[in-house]
């Protein structure tokens, strides 16, 4: 199906009109090197209400949410203004530019939990961290990363429609198509992980000691060959999560899976529950307290509506967009992203999108978990083995294959664009594949051993640099006065809601309507 798309000259119309939306998480460090232990501040808003600037697990860390465009540049720049308008309002505090955390506290139970206000809503939010935070641990939960939300075009949809299922599209049809996709991506993301991981060392008040890492100085731990800490077991994956079996073979089974984990009691996460006092430690002991707990790199979303929970919301309205959530936060970029690796995550999606997509199987979503494990920790050693539906491969066989295969549309989307970005895109991996100190984990350790420093001053010295970037960029008149709104218009709203609502504690989190009488 992809070399019949490709014929038609007509159809790089149909690439150009996909919606990008960017998240990125960010935390709060004060010019020493340690995590803000701070309250969000006032001068950004109420985290609870604000559309575009939150908070994530901690108090300390800032989520951002940019508004989706057709146009890459938009929404870098979107981006680039909330960092312009945080950093003004943080004054001395900096921006943490690793996805890997700051130096943390040795109790992390002094890792402020993220509040949001007197609401019974407010509440749960506030609990579904704590319970985050006993499951997973606070340290863990500190890492940051970039999330690319990516809405493939209704006439690009209605093509594989026809060409795919031969019928209209419909949401049914929709949902498989991005169910299709979503198999295709993880088949190859290791790829993704080695080309951009950029999370090979971290601070030494992380996490103990273990025999993957070796010690660079007095603060810095690291892996040899490693590319993406943050998705290792010692950051985004759970044993309890890997034993679960979340089909993306149909919406039916995805649903019914997803509302099997949300509904089962998990024993060991019992030890959480309340124990003798009015705190509530965590929404239930299930083996995931609500669906955005489950950590996959790809996720199928649907926009909630009101109070409606997001299985409730794919049920009725199907999959809207895909939420990418396997790319690190690259530390060279002031923002936290920089454009080469949405352009590939574009190019990658088509591909997975275009070709033949078979169903999965336990025995399939086992090897994405090694090979997964396997790039996280042994990337850049060239001779590590993958599999690919049942077949070994290594990172040069299996690279070379799938760039080959975007190269294709790579050219065909720089002929309609007038550009030649996509294609230096390729490029610029082929030539990461022959060198993987050259990958941004690669980078990394070679700036260590050149400059002779670690991992917390490299932070540092890179937080500082992009401080007086964004001072020195400053905000167009009309993007502060819209952001001041914002935020003003934040806090009226949290105030309106807390007046309005009965101050009541949480009790109990309703169960999603689709997954009512599973157990």
């Amino acid at each position: 199906m992809l070399e019949l798309f490709l014929k038609n000259k007509k159809n790089a119309a149909l690439l150009s009109r996909t919606i990008l939306g960017l998240e990125r998480e960010t935390i709060r460090t004060i010019p020493d090197g340690k995590m803000t232990l701070t309250a969000h501040p006032k001068e950004l808003g109420s985290a609870y209400t604000h559309p575009v600037i939150k908070t994530d697990f901690s108090e300390s860390q800032v989520e951002y949410a940019t508004k989706p465009s057709i146009q890459t540049k938009i929404v870098l720049k979107n981006l680039s203004d909330l960092h312009s308008y945080t950093q003004e309002a943080i004054k001395s505090e900096l921006l943490w530019p690793f996805s890997m955390p700051p130096k943390l506290p040795d109790d992390e139970e002094k890792i402020p939990l993220a509040l949001y206000g007197k609401t019974p809503d407010a509440e749960k939010k506030t609990i579904y961290r704590r319970g985050l935070g006993l499951r997973y641990g606070r340290k863990m939960q500190t890492i940051s990363g970039v999330h690319v939300n990516v809405s493939f075009s209704k006439p690009l949809m209605e093509w594989v429609s026809k060409n795919r299922y031969n019928s209209k599209l419909t949401q049914d049809i929709q949902s498989e198509i991005y169910l299709d996709t979503i198999r295709n991506f993880n088949r190859y993301s290791f790829l993704i992980l080695y080309f951009f991981g950029a999370s090979p060392a971290m601070d030494k008040t992380f996490t103990k000691k273990i025999p993957n890492l070796d010690e660079l100085n007095e603060n810095t731990y690291y892996g040899k060959n490693a590319t993406t800490l943050r998705l290792s077991e010692l950051g985004y994956t759970s044993q309890v999560q890997n034993s679960l079996f979340i089909s993306t073979n149909s919406m039916k089974e995805y649903i019914a899976d997803l509302c099997s984990a949300i509904n089962t009691q998990f024993h060991p996460y019992s030890k959480y529950n309340n124990q003798g006092n009015s705190k509530k430690h965590q929404l239930n002991d299930h083996y995931l307290q609500i669906e955005n707990e489950y950590y996959a790199l790809v996720r199928p979303k649907q926009i909630p509506k009101g109070d409606e929970r997001p299985i409730d919301s794919l049920n009725r309205r199907g999959i809207r967009y895909l939420e990418i959530r396997c790319i690190d936060v690259d530390p060279f970029s002031p923002i936290g992203v920089s454009e080469e690796a949405i352009l590939f995550t574009q190019i990658y999606l088509m591909y997975c999108l275009m070709v033949d997509s078979p169903k999965t199987s336990k025995v399939e979503k086992q090897d994405w978990d090694n090979n997964q494990y396997e790039v996280c920790w042994q990337g850049r050693n060239l001779s590590t083995e993958y599999t690919i539906l049942g077949e070994k491969t290594t990172i040069a066989e299996a690279g070379n294959f799938l760039l080959n295969k975007l190269q294709g549309i790579a050219e065909f989307w720089d002929k309609n664009s007038k550009t030649n970005k996509f294609t230096e895109v390729i490029k610029n991996q082929l030539f990461k594949l022959q060198h993987p100190e050259e990958t941004p984990s690669g980078a990394i350790l070679k700036i260590f051993e050149r400059d002779g420093i670690g991992f917390l001053d490299l932070g540092l010295k890179l937080a500082s640099k992009y401080k007086r970037y964004f001072m020195q960029r400053g905000l167009e008149d009309k993007v502060r006065t819209n952001l001041d709104l914002m935020r003003d218009n934040s806090l009226v709203e949290i105030k309106e809601i807390e007046e309005a609502t009965v101050v009541k504690k949480f009790t109990k989190l309703e169960k999603a309507e689709v997954c009512i009488g599973e157990d």
